[in-house]
């Protein structure tokens, strides 16, 4: 059954979100740990730095900073070797987290193999219609390459946004949702209260681990809810947010609050007939997604000294295993 959120109550529940805000979640992120053969890519800030010792976290020179109402951090990790693989298999005492000039016990931690609540968001405007069989074939992609626990829900956007499907480890929703999408009937893409469908139904997914995949042509154009509600919403949950963006001209708050939230992003530049076309291309990208997606780590823990109100705290995050690279948010603000 289709379930429709008005625009008004969007606004209502983005607020809820923000207002209620129990914990942050992932950070800006330095570079995507396979990228490159799908074009996939996290967005880099220009004031990007190299690591400075083995295992520290790439930091940033301007972190971008996020807001936590209470003590409790959350630290999505991906840990890479230095040729890009993932490193996998890693426990608690694995990890060190030093909040600004503490090291901090993780009090919670969820590994690499844990199940996963994954949201697929489709823009459904007009200028999708051309990319529709792609994309319909790109969400089954995503149903087969993601582990078999994981969750998975379908969300359209048009003038509205539309729960297709809703939360679920069974693949045949998904796969008939896909047949009630169909982009074309107006210009509009509500995307920013579509994401804000998506966290609400993440609000209760079963796992901690969550991530948004979002397929769009360009940038919102007919949403009440803001970004940065968006952005606050989705640190609360720890929701990283990835999108394939089908267009080749500019989308610029998509890529911003994908590059906000850690998430990956493949954009399109022309050099998909490299790959033997967009389908193909889109299937590479896919697949760089749902291996980040699978191996990421989450950690938990509340500052033993907690910063005052509006002032930020540096986190470095560092891995006790050789050669390898770690990908982890940078600091927080406690308001």
């Amino acid at each position: 059954m289709r379930s429709e959120l008005s625009n008004p109550t969007l606004f209502l529940l983005c607020a809820a979100l923000v207002a209620h805000a129990a914990a942050v979640g992932a950070s800006p992120q330095d570079r995507a740990p396979e990228k490159a053969i799908g074009e996939v890519a996290s967005q880099q800030s220009s004031a990007t730095q190299g690591p400075t010792t083995t295992g520290d976290v790439i930091g940033l020179q301007n972190p971008v900073v996020y807001s936590a109402s209470i003590e409790m951090v959350r630290v999505p990790v991906v840990v890479t070797d230095l040729e890009g693989a993932f490193i996998t298999g890693l426990n608690s005492r694995n990890f060190l987290v030093q909040d600004g000039p503490s090291l901090q016990p993780i009090e919670h931690f969820v590994s690499d193999n844990e199940p996963t609540s994954v949201g697929i968001v489709l823009d459904a405007s007009a200028e999708m219609a051309p990319f529709a069989d792609v994309v319909r074939g790109a969400a089954e992609q995503i149903a087969a390459e993601l582990e078999q626990a994981d969750e998975l829900f379908l969300i359209g956007a048009s003038m509205k946004a539309e729960l297709l499907s809703p939360l679920s480890i069974e693949r045949a929703p998904i796969r008939t949702a896909l047949n009630r999408y169909s982009p074309g009937e107006t210009k509009d893409r509500a995307l920013y209260d579509a994401v804000a469908l998506a966290l609400s139904e993440l609000d209760h997914s079963s796992y901690d681990k969550r991530a948004l995949i979002v397929f769009t042509t360009g940038d919102d154009s007919g949403s009440h809810v803001a970004a940065a509600d968006l952005m606050r919403a989705a640190q609360r949950l720890g929701v990283t947010i990835h999108a394939i963006q089908m267009s080749k001209g500019p989308a610029a708050s998509v890529q911003e609050l994908v590059r906000l939230s850690g998430g990956l992003i493949a954009r399109r530049t022309g050099v998909e007939d490299r790959y033997g076309g967009i389908e193909v291309w889109v299937g590479l990208a896919i697949s760089d997604i749902c291996r980040y997606v699978n191996n990421q780590y989450l950690l938990h823990y509340t500052p033993m000294s907690p910063p005052p109100q509006g002032m930020w705290r540096r986190i470095r995050v560092r891995v006790d295993v050789p050669f390898q690279e770690v990908r982890a948010r940078s600091g927080y603000v406690r308001w």
